[in-house]
This record gives C-alpha cells, structure tokens and sequence, in this order.
C-alpha cells in the first residue's frame, strides 16, 4: 500500500528528483527540518537509540543540501528519518548513513508528509499541518491534495479542520489524552480562548470518575460553545433583557469590540456562554410569563416535545424560526429568510401557544394565516390576488435555477434519509429481538432500576416504536408503572429510550457522520450481540422497497389538563 501512495505523491516529480549519492554524514551537518513532524515518543527514541548503539542505524536517513546561514550553519537538511537522526544523537554516535538528493522545497514538502503516512501510526494532526504547510508554501488546493493523494475529498477536509485547534492543546492531542473525534468537535469552536475552556470542561471527569461521553461532548460543545450572535435568539441590542450585562453590541467581550485580540474571528461572536445562555433564559421566562399573563396555553416536558413533532403542523401552527419557503406565494428573494427577520417588532403576533421543552427551550407557535398575512403586508409573499394577476400577465418570475438545483438536491438527500430510517428501524428491530433476559433474573430485575433511572434522563420512548406498546407511556409515573406490569421488557425499554430515540436521520445529517452518533450507538449495539449489518442492508435492500417511510398516524386529545396521545393506524 506504502508503494502505491508514493508512487501517487511523487509521479509529477520522478524526473526532476535525481538518484543521489550515499554517505557517511557527520550528525554536525545537519540540520532538522522546520516542515517536518515535532512529535516524538521519548521512550521509544530511547530504545531505539540504545539499537543503534549496538548495531548502528539500518536504513539511511534522506538529506538535501542546504544554503548555511549565521544562525543555522548546517550544510544538510533532514527530509525523511528524524527520528533516526534524534535517536543518533542519543545514542553519541558521530556520523549517520544518508542519503543526499537534490530537492526543492515542494519536493521535499511531498515527501515528508508521505512519510508520515506510511508510518505505523501517523498522528492526525501532524498529517494534517502537513497537508496546511502544501497548502500555503506550495499553492495547493484541498481538491488537489485529495486527488494527489489519493483520499477522499471529505478525508482531507476534515484532517484540514484540525489545524484550527487551539495551539496549546496540540500537545496534549499529539499525546493522545482525547481523540481525534473529539479535537474535531472542539476545532470547530471559532474562538481559541473558547476552545481551551471547553477542552478543560469535557475532560474533566465527574464524580464517579467519568469523562463525558461523545454525545455528552456532542451537546455540551452545541449549547456551550458556538455561540455566533447572529443565531441569538433573543434581540442583541436589548440592554434591558440582562440588565446586569446590557446590550451585546456594547459588550467588550464580543470579539468585534476587541479587533486587536481577535483579529482572525468573526466580528459578532459571544466569548462568555454563561452570558449567552443567562439571556436566552431570560427571553425565555419573558415568553413564559406573558403567555400566562395573557392566558395563552403552555405545555411544557414531553407533552410539549410531542405536540411540536406531531401536532403542530396538523393544527396550522408555526414557528417564526420557519424560512420563507415554507410558506405560501413566497417570493424568491424570501424563500430563505426567517419569518422573523421579516415581521417588524411592530407587527408581531401574538402566539396562541408556548411549549416548554425538557432542555429548557421555550417554542411560541403562531397561526399559519396570521404569519402568511404579515409576510403578504411586508412584500415577502404575493396575495392571492396579486399571484392570480400575474400569473394571467404572465410575468409572475420564475424561480432560479440555484434555487430549483437546490430544491432537487434537498429532496434527494431526503429520499436517501427515509430510505435510511426504514432501515435503521428495521435493524433496530433486529437488536431488539435479541436483547432479552430472563424474567425474574437478578441480571433483569437490575435493569428495571436502571431503566427507572433513566426515566428522569432520557424522553420517554419515541412514537415511531408504539407498536411495542399497548399504550405509549407518556409520563415518568406511567413508564414505572410499565416497567413493574413487563419487567421482562426493562432491556427493550432501555434500548428505546437511549438509542431507539436517537437512530433517525435526515438531509442535514445523512452526510455528517460527525454529528450522527444515533447510528453509531445503534451500530455497536448490533455488532454487540453478532449481527451483521452490511448482510443486514444487503437483504434488506432486495428487492428495493419505495415505499415512503411514514410514521403511525396519532390523534390527539385533550383530557383536563393533559395531553393524551393515542396511537391509532400503528402497523
């Protein structure tokens, strides 16, 4: 394999690379290279120097002539064998075996990020400063680095995106104190200061000794972390919102009011997430109170998650978090802003509903026709009449072709999505038939405690799995209950509220394996119990099933001052 990538990397250069010559090479000529890899494992250069005390150093190390300086007055640099090199030094040997070719820096470049992938085990980051030092001494792009060595085009870019970890965490990545997965998620953090703080929060162990888990990482880095004002959703210019801290504009802790600092970030982005969060709170509990005050409904916990899911639509409700496409006669200039950014504060409906999530989040629903209305009175949409006028005219516009490609696009991606569920589900069907326990065995009756713990972590099971419930339950009091009446199902009810809950996908997710941990607890859990997943999707996908995925038809109702979900139509 080694073979292949160098003959990949190097064939534009074959003829401009010459054959050298081999020496003996004084350790004093030579220089280490500034391009090259900074990482080494001390205990392993130190057995491999006492190696080379004893037989020498087996293969050559490869050097090219340098042009000596006051500072630096080496005549070689090293390309590819530092360690051996380091090691030599160890060892107080004198000279080195070496190979001298004459290279030019891209060439030199070239071949030391090959040999880093050729060794047993490249560290990513290193692989991917390697790739950025290409980049920006050399003029290459990531679509040519892909091609040039052989990688996917996503492989390198997201290697690529590791270069964007804050410097004073390389050290601890290259020692491999947190994974690469997690380096990812925190490389995305635009702040380094920000970055560093969040590092320290996920790695520090809780007081049972744990660490937070990838999901756990996952939503602490989400809420925490990526804090771009411009997705606020409380009023940045509202000084009364938070009177201690006032208006974010004003603050100097948002990067914009700090140039000097922040000269490589965004100009409207929070640096204190306590502060972020502390407002949305408060825009929340603001919602909150005048919607009692006003007598408007609120559902909160998983009464509330479910009416966002299933009923909201059905009702003719709305979020002002919706894009103009979502609307009727929308114009092409609207199709993708919020229906928020084009209602004026003046005009502002009232909800006729709030729902309080279990995470906190605060969701004011309004009626479809009062939004299409304030959107027809700003200009976003065409009324009837005007859409009926122009359409007879002929000079209602067409949408654009970015427009119509992208339209294609997302409903291909959503195609490929509920493609996925129907096999997600199916495969969770499979794992759930084989994890059973004996009734009464101590192994089980433990897992119904676990399983009432979880209860107060977790939502209750999703309606996608009602056909393993005669009645879904719907709160913490009805899923105990559950669990005393079926202790032989504790196992099944763990697995559909940890992972069951969690498997589906969609177009935003579907190509983002980074952010779709569902199918990755999913899949651990089939290759768990010895279930082959690619023979799984084989079978599955013959013949192929076009059937759109649909979920079972519910009806809601109202008794007192619950929701009741009934499942009605459950396959």
């Amino acid at each position: 394999m080694a073979k292949t990538k160098n003959t990949a990397i190097a064939r534009a250069d074959v003829t401009m690379i010459d054959q050298g010559r081999f020496e003996q090479i004084a350790i004093s000529d030579i220089r280490i290279s500034k391009t090259n890899r900074k990482h080494f494992n001390q205990e392993k250069l130190s057995e491999l120097a006492e190696s080379i005390k004893d037989m020498g150093v087996a293969q050559p190390i490869l050097i090219r002539p340098v042009t000596p300086t006051a500072d630096e007055p080496e005549i070689y640099e090293i390309v590819a064998g530092e360690r051996r090199f380091r090691a030599s030094i160890i060892a107080g040997v004198e000279t080195i075996p070496a190979m001298v070719r004459n290279l030019t820096d891209l060439q030199a470049a070239k071949i030391q990020i090959l040999e880093n992938l050729q060794r047993e085990d490249p560290h990513e980051l290193e692989e991917a400063l390697g790739y950025q030092a290409l980049m920006l001494s050399h003029g290459y792009n990531a679509d040519q680095l892909a091609e040039e060595l052989k990688k996917s085009r996503s492989y390198i870019y997201a290697r690529l995106k590791l270069c964007a970890l804050a410097e004073p965490l390389h050290k601890d990545f290259l020692d491999r104190k947190f994974s690469a997965s997690t380096a990812l998620l925190v490389a995305r953090i635009p702040v380094p200061e920000l970055q560093i703080k969040a590092m320290a929060e996920i790695t520090k162990p809780n007081w049972n000794g744990d660490i937070p888990s990838f999901r756990e990482t996952k939503n602490i880095l989400q809420s925490r972390y990526m804090l771009d004002l411009a997705k606020a959703t409380f009023d940045i210019k509202d000084a009364k919102l938070l009177a201690s801290a006032g208006s974010c504009i004003k603050c100097p802790k948002r990067t914009g009011n700090q140039p000097e600092i922040f000269t490589d970030i965004s100009a409207n982005i929070c640096t204190v997430p306590d502060c972020f969060n502390q407002k949305g709170a408060a825009l929340n509990y603001r919602k909150i109170d005048s919607a009692n005050k006003k007598g408007i409904p609120v559902i909160e916990g998983n009464d509330a998650a479910k009416y966002a899911r299933e009923y909201a639509r059905e009702n003719g409700e709305v979020t002002l978090e919706n894009n103009g496409w979502s609307f009727d006669r929308i114009k092409d200039s609207a199709r993708n802003k919020r229906a928020a950014d084009m209602i004026s504060q003046s005009d502002m409906p009232t909800p006729v509903r709030v729902l309080v999530l279990q995470d906190g989040k605060v969701i004011e629903l309004f009626k479809r026709e009062t939004v299409q209305a304030l959107l027809e009175k700003t200009g976003h949409a065409f009324t009837e009449e005007e859409e009926a006028a122009l359409e007879h005219e002929g000079n209602r516009q067409p949408p654009s072709d970015a427009y119509l490609l992208k339209q294609e696009q997302d409903r291909a991606l959503e195609l490929r999505a509920e493609k996925e569920n129907k096999f997600r589900y199916h495969l969770y069907r499979l794992v759930r038939e084989k994890a059973t326990f004996e009734l009464n065995s101590p192994a089980n009756l433990l897992l119904v405690a676990l399983a009432k713990i979880l209860i107060n972590q977790y939502s209750m099971p999703c309606v996608e799995l009602a056909e393993y419930y005669e009645g879904m339950p719907d709160s913490e009091d009805e899923a105990s209950a559950y669990l005393d009446q079926n202790k032989e199902k504790a196992l099944s009810f763990i697995l559909d509220t940890v992972i069951g809950n969690e498997i589906e996908t969609n177009k935003w997710l579907i190509d983002d394996p980074d952010y779709d941990t569902g199918y990755k607890d999913l899949s651990l859990a089939a290759q768990s119990l010895g279930i082959d997943i690619e023979q799984v999707r084989k079978d599955f996908e013959k013949p192929v099933d076009t059937t759109p995925f649909k979920r079972p038809l519910l009806t809601l109702k109202k008794k007192k001052t619950e929701i009741e979900v009934e499942t009605a139509g459950a396959a």
